[in-house]
């Protein structure tokens, strides 16, 4: 199947996105390791929205209200950490994913030359 990313597409490198929903079909059915081997960043994602949602429903049932919130040098720190964490996983996505085993050429590699 070839990639359906304009980025890997063009570039021949896979963007931090590349094998989400993968990973995310993956998780759905219960392969955890493999969704972690198609995008780890996103198999996290996925998992804690999967929990937020779970527990914000909770809440909603017994009648209470929830809503997470980070404020102040906490939110910083956050999106620090959330910046580093995106950043780790393309590096891991660019050299080590197995999606990355028979990649293509980006599309502008496939001119020939004419001599």
């Amino acid at each position: 199947m070839p990639p359906l990313c304009l980025f890997r597409l063009t570039t021949g490198i896979p963007c931090p996105g590349c094998g989400t929903t993968r990973a995310g079909l993956a998780l759905l059915t219960g392969h955890f390791a493999e969704a972690l081997r198609h995008n780890p960043l996103a198999a996290c994602l996925l998992v804690l929205a999967a929990l937020g949602a779970a527990t914000w429903l909770l809440a909603r049932a017994i009648g209470r209200e929830w809503r997470p919130s980070l404020r102040g040098r906490a939110r910083a720190l956050g999106l620090i950490a959330l910046a580093v964490a995106i950043g780790l996983n393309w590096a891991y996505l660019i050299t080590l994913s197995p999606s990355r085993i028979g990649t293509r050429l980006p599309v502008w590699a496939h001119r020939h030359r004419t001599h």
